[in-house]
């Protein structure tokens, strides 16, 4: 599932005591993996609900005061409002290096323009890690969108290096499960009182763990 071939020893930027402004960059491939989603219901999320999703876990971390773009990679998608599509090759025709160039250069060249103090990258492929270690170099803070497994990396780390990998270079992790992401991209999307609940505590933890690395 994880692309493999390059590990870096993390070197963290110093991170923004009040970051406001924030870019997501979105690989579809990735939310369908944390979705848990088969291949027939790939390419199916409701994707008015994606950036309600992130806002609110900026938010209740403490992250951003405004999400400005979603970039969204992926190999099928509909236009929508709010979103900038970046129409990549399938991962089956050509490993994701279409999505992981894409990427990069996107994130490359907003850094250069000062576009944002932070940046929220969902995606698990390891080869975006020199890009990532630039923009920390550039004192951007790199938050890193995962589900529960990122919560113990040392167990990750042997089933799976390169996610891992991925995940130890990120000044923040935030985690989410797939239950929420089931409510926000597939189902109705309203948040009840539970959902919250659920939610703010998983944010805690991303906080927590925030606070740790500071």
């Amino acid at each position: 599932m994880h692309n493999s071939g390059y590990h870096h020893t993390s070197r963290r930027s110093a991170p923004h005591e009040h970051a406001s402004r924030c870019i997501a960059f979105v690989d579809a491939r990735f939310i369908d993996w944390l979705g848990d989603k088969e291949d027939a219901e790939r390419h199916t999320a409701r994707l008015d609900g994606l950036r309600a999703l992130l806002e609110n876990l900026l938010e209740d971390a403490h992250l951003a005061h405004e999400l400005l773009r979603i970039y969204w990679y992926s190999s099928d998608c509909e236009p929508v409002n709010g979103l900038l599509l970046r129409s990549v090759a399938a991962e089956t025709a050509d490993t994701g290096v279409s999505m992981v160039l894409s990427m990069s250069r996107d994130m490359m060249a907003l850094t250069s323009q000062g576009a944002c103090d932070q940046v929220l990258v969902v995606s698990d492929d390891d080869r975006l890690l020199p890009v990532i270690d630039h923009m920390q170099s550039c004192g951007v803070r790199v938050c890193i969108l995962a589900d529960e497994s990122a919560q113990d990396l040392s167990t990750l780390t042997k089933s799976d290096p390169a996610w891992a990998s991925v995940l130890r270079q990120a000044d923040v992790r935030l985690m989410v499960s797939s239950a929420e992401l089931e409510r926000c991209l597939w189902g109705e999307g309203a948040r009840s009182e539970e959902h919250t609940s659920e939610l703010q505590s998983r944010v805690d933890i991303s906080y927590a763990v925030f606070c740790l690395k500071k």
